[in-house]
């Protein structure tokens, strides 16, 4: 093959070359705008995602809400426990006024049986008086058979 012939070979084997180079880049300009399209897709995603993310966030303020809800509803049986407990402490009180009137009752037992006691005290000693006199009779009896 003389020079020319190489020559011209060469030029053919260079533009095959920028043929098969701007395939290859075409390529990957393809494969670049299906990256790009994945990409917006996956963006896409993203954003379905926050959307998701918000809408949760949203339940979550509505959890959030209900907590509070619930808090309040804790406060309200809280407050109920109190007036419960109120209720109990007056309830107590009653207990503690009807212990103080059974103790005044008590009492009152006591001085009635204080009163049986003395009554029975005089009853004794009227006894004692009868016992005294049968002794003045018996000795009376005892002087009278002499």
């Amino acid at each position: 093959m003389n020079t020319k012939d190489q020559g011209l070979d060469s030029a053919m084997s260079s533009s095959t070359l920028e043929e098969e180079s701007d395939s290859e880049c075409w390529q990957s300009d393809s494969e670049c705008w299906q990256s790009d399209s994945e990409c917006w897709q996956s963006d896409s995603e993203c954003w379905q995602s926050d959307s998701e993310c918000w809408q949760s966030d949203s339940e979550c303020w509505q959890s959030d809400s209900e907590c509070w809800q619930s808090d309040s509803e804790c406060w309200q049986s809280d407050s109920e426990c109190w007036q419960s407990d109120s209720e109990c402490w007056q309830s107590d009180s009653e207990c503690w006024q009807s212990d103080s009137e059974c103790w005044q009752s008590d009492s009152e037992c006591w001085q009635s049986d204080s009163q049986c006691w003395q009554s029975d005290s005089e009853y004794w000693q009227s006894d004692s008086e009868y016992w005294q006199c049968g002794s003045e009779c018996w000795q009376s009896d005892s002087v009278l058979a002499e």
